[in-house]
């Protein structure tokens, strides 16, 4: 890997109070690295697990070890400015630029007798379509359906084959012609993020949410996701994250949660209770279960606090472009919890110190709480001293900080006894 910094963290104390342990960030800028800029827009994944990489001077593909560039000069790429990208099923790179979408296969180069680029199909508004050439959101449908958001007042397009649709204000219920984000259902509706409302088509009609007719936060949206069941994630500049099922929403915002700003740049969602969210000037959260962690310059390797993009490999690292590098981060979610004893018999009004082991040894987030199933059999306190109060089994559990790992250990109080048994012994 040529000239890449690799920062391991030994310990860190987030803003959420957790400690956090074998931490593994990877720092990519054009200091350490090929990547052509440290602006990194948008980030896209192919079947091979190759990194395409949009950035503010070009775009790049990352193996893992090496770098490939592409530019308007070494390529068919119409502007180094790339803002957006997209994966087809067939492996093509929609790619969308300040100066038109390309859609390349991956695999070609060099030029033809004409000068044309091989492996590069080049859309503008000279050639085509295509409503206006800055390309701010893509997304493909099942079927291979491209969807085309533009900026600059030129509203959303579909390209599918040779087939092309412009969809307007004027001639359609899109709410507004300035398209920030996209993304499709399972049966290949669209769901269109606008400057001013949110809205879901289905080829024929429109459904149109603004926080006049519904509980969206705030009409200006900048970044959409979906989730499990069909959810619908959406980031608004200034309203927090939104999710609505179809029927109910919901709302992550500064007020009633964790969230470091209200301004939601770009978000990843693992699972619908696990996201990964970024903000346009504060910072990274990790949001699980109803926990929180908290990620900025300040406390953790992140190299600036703009994010711009958040994906998920195969392996579940997380990749983040900043206005300042590209990063990776592992994090190590925990496995196991083995609390000892297992098995323990005491007297009433006894106390004894339980203690709790996490696995693998290396996860991320070492912190876990403790807790008892029967108050008024046995409490625990914070570190886990039990103190029996009468008679009966109860379990004590240690709970991972995210929610989804625990252990239990079981007592079984009885009338005073000499010593406590253990089991096994």
């Amino acid at each position: 890997m040529s000239r890449v910094l690799r920062i391991y963290i030994g310990l860190y104390l987030l803003l959420s109070g957790l400690s956090l342990s074998a931490q593994n960030w990877v720092s990519y800028t054009t200091a350490n690295s090929e990547i052509p800029a440290n602006t990194i827009n948008d980030i896209a994944i192919d079947l091979f697990g190759n990194k395409w990489i949009a950035t503010s001077a070009g775009l790049a593909k990352f193996d893992g070890d090496n770098w490939t560039i592409f530019n308007s000069t070494n390529s068919g790429l119409p502007s180094n400015t790339v803002r957006c990208l997209a994966i087809g099923g067939n492996g093509h790179i929609w790619i969308g630029t300040t100066n038109g979408l390309a859609i390349y296969n991956g695999v070609g180069q060099g030029q033809d007798g004409q000068g044309n680029w091989h492996g590069w199909t080049i859309y503008n508004m000279a050639n085509s379509p295509l409503p206006r050439n800055v390309v701010k959101a893509l997304a493909i449908d099942s079927v291979g359906k491209g969807w085309i958001g533009t900026l600059g007042g030129g509203g959303l397009a579909s390209l599918s084959g040779t087939i092309w649709n412009v969809y307007s204000t004027g001639n359609s219920d899109l709410p507004n012609n300035f398209i920030y984000a996209l993304t499709t259902t399972a049966t290949n509706a669209v769901w269109v993020g606008t400057n001013f409302g949110l809205a879901l088509f289905n080829g024929s009609t429109w459904d149109i949410y603004y926080t006049s007719n519904s509980s969206l936060p705030n009409n200006a949206i900048r970044s959409l996701k979906i989730g499990e069941q069909g959810t619908i994630f959406i980031g608004t500049d200034g309203g927090g994250l939104a999710t609505y099922n179809g029927n109910d929403w919901s709302l992550l915002n500064q007020s009633n949660s964790s969230l470091p700003s209200n301004s939601v740049s770009t978000f990843a969602v693992k699972q619908n209770d696990l996201l990964w969210i970024g903000t346009e000037a504060n910072g990274m959260a990790r949001y699980s279960n109803g926990s929180w962690n908290l990620y900025s310059t300040g406390n953790s390797p992140l190299v600036s606090n703009e994010i711009l993009s958040i994906i998920f490999d195969s392996q579940n690292k997380k990749w983040i472009g900043t206005t300042n590098g590209l990063m990776s981060f592992d994090f190590v979610s925990v496995a196991q919890i083995a609390v000892s004893p297992e098995s323990l018999i005491l007297g009433e009004n006894e106390t004894y110190q339980f203690s709790a082991q996490l696995s693998p040894p290396n996860a991320t987030i070492q912190n876990f709480s403790w807790q008892t199933g029967n108050q008024q059999i046995a409490t625990v306190d914070i570190n886990g001293l039990v103190t029996t109060h009468s008679t009966g089994i109860v379990n004590i559990i240690a709970l991972s900080s995210d929610g989804f790992r625990s252990g239990s250990g079981t007592i079984q109080v009885t009338g005073t006894v000499a010593a406590p048994t253990f089991y096994p012994p």
